[in-house]
This record gives C-alpha cells, sequence and structure tokens, in this order.
C-alpha cells in the first residue's frame, strides 16, 4: 500500500476501528483506524474546494496545560511571543543526563 499524504483526500474502505491510545494522542476522538491487510485506500481527486483543510480545538492561553502536566492531547498555540528566556540546564530524577530547558513567555491579543 503507498502512503497517504498530508493535504489529500482519500476513500477508506476495510479498515479496522479500535478504542484511542492512552498515549500519542495527536486530536482528540474517542476511536483511531488501523489500515489491515485488505483495506484499500484511493486518492479523490474531485474534491470540493470547501472540504475543510484542517480542524482547530482552540484552547485559551489560561488554560494551557502547565510544562510539568501530562496533557491528553498535543497542543498547538497561536500567541504573541513576549520574551525568551536564556538556556538553562536542569537535572530530572527519571533522566541520567543534564537537560536543556528555555522558557518562551506568550500572550493573547488581550494583552496589547
Amino acid at each position: 500500500m503507498e502512503r497517504i499524504q498530508e493535504g489529500r483526500v482519500y476513500e477508506l474502505r476495510r479498515f479496522l476501528v479500535g478504542t484511542k491510545k492512552n498515549s500519542y494522542r495527536q486530536v482528540e476522538g474517542l476511536f483511531i483506524i488501523r489500515f489491515g491487510r485488505y483495506t484499500t485506500v484511493h486518492e479523490i481527486h474531485d474534491v470540493l474546494m470547501d472540504y475543510p483543510f484542517c480542524t482547530y480545538a482552540l484552547t485559551p492561553i489560561d488554560d494551557l496545560p502547565r510544562p510539568c502536566d501530562m496533557p491528553a492531547n498535543f497542543t498547538d498555540v497561536v500567541g504573541i511571543i513576549t520574551g525568551v528566556s536564556p538556556i538553562s540546564q536542569y537535572h530530572n530524577a527519571s533522566r541520567s543526563t543534564t537537560s536543556t530547558k528555555r522558557v518562551v513567555y506568550l500572550s493573547d491579543l488581550s494583552a496589547f
């Protein structure tokens, strides 16, 4: 089976549906799909121009997960960078090596 590509529309048949995983959830949803040996994929070329390019689940800046939280999904951020800290080194008890971090300060338009 050839790989599917982002930005294209496909018709999928005979795929498997399972429950979502507890880790690596890129988007909100209850289920995942998996390709099986009988899955067929056909690219649709006659796509209507109003077909949604992507979907969003916008999160207000005040509701973003803290760095120490384990968010359920990946979070994309739209905001204005108001500051960047210097690089600092820290040691995490669960890792044997030193890690590097930098803090990025964000704001939404309400601060301007």
